[in-house]
C-alpha cells in the first residue's frame, strides 16, 4: 500500500484521539512512529495541538521526548510540543508536557523567537496563560516580527494589546509584565530614503553627488546619486531614489513589481561631477534615467526585466559619441543588489542597458527573452555602459 494514505490516516487518527487506530498503524509499519507533516511536525506536536494527553503518554513511551524539536528544524529556533499545546489552546496537553519536565519557554534558543506563552496569549487562553506564568514562563519574553523600520517588538503583553484580549492583559500585568521596550522607534520617523540611501551605499558604494530635480516631470520627485569607482566596483554608478515612494499601476500588477528604482552603470572614466556632468556628450545617462523614471507615473505604466525604450520612431543615438539608440530594463543577477525590503515594501532595482538599432528589432522578431539570452551569453558585464562592445543583432 502506498505510504501517502497510510499517513495521512495515521495523522487523522492523531488529531481525533483515535488511540487503537494509532497503535494498530504504528504496529503495523514501521516508519509511521517518525512519520511528520511536510513541514516538519512531528506526531508529539500533534498530539499536543489536539489536547490528546493519552497519545502524548504513548510516544513519549515509544521514545520522543517532551521537548523534541520539528523534523528538520535548526536548534537555533525550537518549536517544541508544549508551544504547539499552547498555539491550540490545549490546557490539558501543556499541563501534562510541564508535569513531565517540558520547558515553560519552549528551549534554548539562539534567536529570538514566540514562547508558548505569547502563543497562549495569541489563542486568547486565560487559563493557559495562567498555567504558564504559575510554572515560571518569561513574562517579557519577546520576539521581532516585521521587516526593516516597521519591526515590532512582540511579548505577551504586546501580543495582548494586538489581539484585544483585556482580561489576558490585566493579567499579565497584575503579575508584573512590561510593554515591550522598542529599540527601532527613532528610526521608525526617519524618512524612507534614509533607509534607502543606507542599502544603495553598502552595495554599490558611498554617494558622491547628487543631482536633485527643482521641478519634477510627474507626481514623483526623483533624485539621481553619483557613486564613483570603488575598490569592488571599478565603474561609476548613476541610481535613483524617489521613485518608488509610490506604487506604479497600483491594483494592476502584483505587489512585488510596485516599487522600482534604475541604476546606469557607466565606464571608471565617466566624469562624477555636476559640472561636467551636464555636458552635451556626458549628460544623456543622466537624462535617460530620470526621464524612465518618471515614465510610469506619467502613462499609467510599470517597468520590468524586458521592457525596451527607444529614443524616437525610428530611434537616433542618444549621443554623438554613443553607437546605442534604446534602453533595455535588466534585473541584476546579484540577488543583494536586485531588490531592498524596506519594512513590508519590495523595491525592485533595474540596470538600464543601451542596445543597438539591430539588437532592438531582434527582440521585436524574437522577443525580449531571445534577446537577453543572447546578450548575456556574448557579452561579459552587460551592465556596464560600453560604446565599444559588440552588438548581439549580427549575431545569427
Amino acid at each position: 500500500m502506498r505510504w501517502a494514505p497510510i499517513k495521512r490516516k495515521l495523522f487523522y487518527s492523531v488529531e481525533k484521539g483515535a488511540y487503537n487506530e494509532v497503535v494498530a498503524i504504528i504496529e503495523e509499519h514501521d516508519r509511521a512512529l517518525h512519520a511528520s507533516e511536510s513541514s516538519g511536525e512531528t506526531l508529539m506536536h500533534m498530539a499536543a495541538r489536539h489536547n490528546q494527553v493519552e497519545l502524548l503518554e504513548y510516544f513519549m513511551k515509544q521514545g520522543y521526548e517532551v521537548d523534541c524539536n520539528f523534523v528538520g528544524r535548526s536548534d537555533e529556533r525550537p518549536i517544541t510540543p508544549l508551544r504547539y499545546a499552547a498555539s491550540g489552546g490545549a490546557l490539558q496537553a501543556a499541563e501534562w508536557l510541564l508535569e513531565h519536565g517540558a520547558d515553560v519557554d519552549g528551549g534554548k534558543r539562539s534567536h529570538p523567537i514566540t514562547t508558548p506563552l505569547v502563543a497562549a496569549v495569541q489563542k486568547g487562553c486565560l487559563e493557559l496563560v495562567q498555567l504558564l506564568v504559575n510554572n515560571g514562563a518569561d513574562l517579557d519574553a519577546s520576539y521581532e516580527l516585521g521587516e526593516g523600520k516597521d519591526t515590532m517588538i512582540v511579548n505577551a503583553v504586546k501580543m495582548a494589546q494586538m489581539s484585544n484580549y483585556p482580561d489576558i492583559l490585566s493579567y499579565l500585568y497584575s503579575k508584573g509584565a512590561t510593554d515591550p521596550v522598542d529599540p527601532y522607534e527613532e528610526e521608525r520617523e526617519l524618512p524612507d530614503e534614509v533607509f534607502l540611501l543606507s542599502h544603495i551605499e553598502q552595495q554599490i558604494g558611498p554617494i558622491e553627488n547628487t543631482i536633485s530635480e527643482i521641478v519634477p516631470a510627474s507626481e514623483a520627485l526623483i533624485d539621481v546619486h553619483i557613486v564613483p569607482p570603488t575598490s569592488e566596483r571599478q565603474n561609476v554608478t548613476l541610481v535613483t531614489t524617489g521613485m518608488s515612494s509610490q506604487p506604479m499601476a497600483e491594483y494592476e500588477i502584483g505587489d512585488e513589481l510596485q516599487f522600482a528604482e534604475l541604476m546606469f552603470v557607466l565606464p571608471s572614466t565617466w566624469p562624477t561631477s555636476k559640472e561636467k556632468l551636464i555636458k552635451d556628450e556626458y549628460r544623456w545617462p543622466l537624462g535617460w534615467i530620470r526621464q524612465i523614471a518618471h515614465l510610469p507615473f506619467l502613462y499609467d505604466g510599470w517597468i520590468d526585466e524586458g521592457v525596451i525604450i527607444p529614443n524616437g520612431e525610428p530611434p537616433v543615438a542618444f549621443s554623438e559619441n554613443v553607437p546605442f539608440s534604446s534602453l533595455l530594463v535588466l534585473r541584476p543577477e546579484d540577488p543583494s543588489l536586485s531588490n531592498f525590503k524596506l519594512g513590508y515594501k519590495k523595491i525592485n532595482f533595474y540596470y538600464l542597458i543601451p542596445l543597438y538599432e539591430e539588437e532592438r528589432q531582434l527582440a521585436i522578431k524574437k522577443g525580449e527573452e531571445y534577446l537577453l539570452e543572447k546578450l548575456r551569453s556574448q557579452i561579459p558585464d552587460l551592465h556596464i555602459m560600453n560604446p565599444n562592445r559588440i552588438n548581439v543583432g549580427y549575431i545569427c
